[in-house]
């Protein structure tokens, strides 16, 4: 969980294969899937996406019924295999097995808040913002802060609204530098400098916005994600476009280009549209 956090991607590998090694030599359900927890997430970090299902799958096979944490993580892996497919009908239909199921876990409920926001069901998507943010964000546990805001962060910036996107930059902020990572390393949607820039961009500060991004884009290279950066360069990108500087829109193009070519090649594909959607024609 560490070695995600501050992009060690050689030292997250190592100790993944090393639990696959353990649970070969101890035959232990909880090292075996811990292994193929982490190898889903390395599936999902290199946009290996066909075989994140039947990782997650089997997760749950290899565990003892009942146990909690094990399907909440398959539900995370699975979830996130939709978005970054972009089906966003599967999405729902994860998010609300997974509210049903899990109902004190509120990362569900801001992962529903992204999917509202991205089907541009605003008021549903503001009503789930508005249930994990009550009370200074009361219903978040501590551990679950940066996932959990990471995601909220992403509906204001899908919603262009400024007003709910300061008090999440306040409780995001001093996690900058890292990646966001849930669960037991079951997934990393991004760094948290690209929410960061999301947030800063929503608020009006193109310039802080750049700086999280350019880090972003550090921390993502060295995780070895093209999913991860396809995603930061869209978004670096619309900032670019709505700040309209000197050489942004030029900037802008290249940073698209380099989006389109990675979410067509990894069948992202609402992401390649979305991305392609602005580029200007020549």
């Amino acid at each position: 969980m560490a070695r995600l956090k501050v992009g060690d991607r050689v030292g997250f590998d190592a100790d993944a294969a090393a639990a696959d090694g353990m649970a070969v030599e101890r035959r232990f359900w909880a090292t075996r899937v811990s292994g193929l927890t982490w190898r889903a997430t390395r599936a999902l970090l290199d946009g290996r996406f066909d075989e994140v299902g039947d990782l997650a799958q089997a997760i749950v096979d290899a565990s003892p019924r009942g146990r909690f944490a094990v399907g909440e993580n398959r539900s995370i892996q699975v979830f996130r295999l939709h978005y970054e497919l972009g089906q966003l009908d599967a999405c729902r239909a994860d998010l609300d097995r997974a509210m049903a199921d899990y109902a004190g876990t509120p990362i569900f409920r801001a992962m529903l808040g992204v999917t509202h926001a991205e089907r541009d069901e605003n008021d549903q998507a503001i009503r789930a913002f508005d249930v994990l943010a009550a009370g200074g964000f009361a219903l978040v546990p501590p551990r679950l802060w940066p996932v959990t805001l990471a995601y909220l962060g992403e509906v204001t910036a899908l919603l262009g609204d400024a007003g709910r996107a300061g008090p999440v930059w306040e409780g995001l902020a001093p996690y900058a530098g890292q990646a966001v990572a849930s669960g037991a390393a079951a997934h990393c949607p991004g760094a948290v400098d690209r929410f960061l820039g999301q947030l800063a961009a929503t608020l009006g500060d193109f310039d802080e916005a750049e700086s999280r991004y350019e880090a972003a884009v550090a921390l993502e290279t060295a995780l070895r994600s093209p999913p991860l950066l396809a995603r930061t360069r869209y978004w670096y990108a619309r900032m670019l476009l709505a700040r309209e500087g000197p050489g942004d829109a030029e900037r802008a193009a290249g940073l698209l280009e380099y989006a389109v070519e990675k979410a067509e090649t990894l069948g992202m594909a609402a992401l390649a549209g979305d991305a392609r959607g602005l580029l200007v024609p020549a």
